[in-house]
């Protein structure tokens, strides 16, 4: 019997979250395709259905992580009153899940980790993804960027196009000290103290 769309996108995601949770215990070189067959209660067989490999699998985490990025990101860029304070607010909110939401944290984790670097530079497909998911974060934290600082929010000597990388860089580094343990802190304590410190620095009083 065939299986209706539900269904086959209820198999998916068994097969997506099996993926995440032994490619974050094991690492992506190590972790197998019947490892995550069985994480799953699935057939390798159903495996191979949906997947041709393991970067494949890969590749529909990538998509999943980044449709709720870009999800999160168009909602800051709509918000009317105030886009900075929803910007910060949403760093806040992404940083606490890293304690609160295992997946999140997880495939966070994933991304940042040493060993996906080295995915990337063997995997074309997988660089240019990234490349352009990257590309693509950048340009909407402009626009909002850009916006506020057109509403007086944001110091008129400030270079956006300088402030956006330095959001993404503070991003990026501030969870990487957090995952590799460098310091041993509650990163959703902390995440308002460094996000002030980040935002006040680049406000009109």
């Amino acid at each position: 019997m065939r299986k209706t769309k539900e269904e086959a996108e209820k198999t998916k995601d068994l097969i997506l979250k099996a993926a995440i949770k032994e490619i974050s215990e094991k690492g992506y070189a190590v972790t197998r395709l019947q490892d995550i067959a069985k994480k799953a209660n699935v057939t390798r067989g159903a495996i191979y259905h949906y997947y041709k490999n393991k970067n494949a699998i890969l590749y529909d985490i990538h998509a999943k992580n980044k449709k709720r990025i870009h999800a999160m990101m168009d909602q800051i860029e709509g918000e009317t009153e105030d886009p900075l304070q929803k910007m910060k607010d949403a760093f806040i909110e992404m940083f606490s899940k890293y304690e609160t939401d295992p997946e999140f944290r997880q495939i966070e984790e994933l991304f940042l980790k040493i060993e996906f670097a080295s995915i990337i530079r063997e995997d074309a497909e997988l660089r240019e993804r990234f490349h352009k998911d990257m590309f693509e974060n950048q340009k909407k934290i402009k626009a909002i960027l850009k916006k506020s600082q057109q509403e007086g929010k944001i110091r008129n000597d400030i270079n956006i196009d300088s402030l956006t990388i330095s959001i993404m860089a503070f991003y990026l580094g501030f969870a990487t000290l957090w995952f590799t343990k460098i310091f041993d802190f509650s990163i959703k304590e902390k995440a308002k103290d460094y996000i002030n410190v980040l935002f006040n620095g680049i406000t009109n009083k």
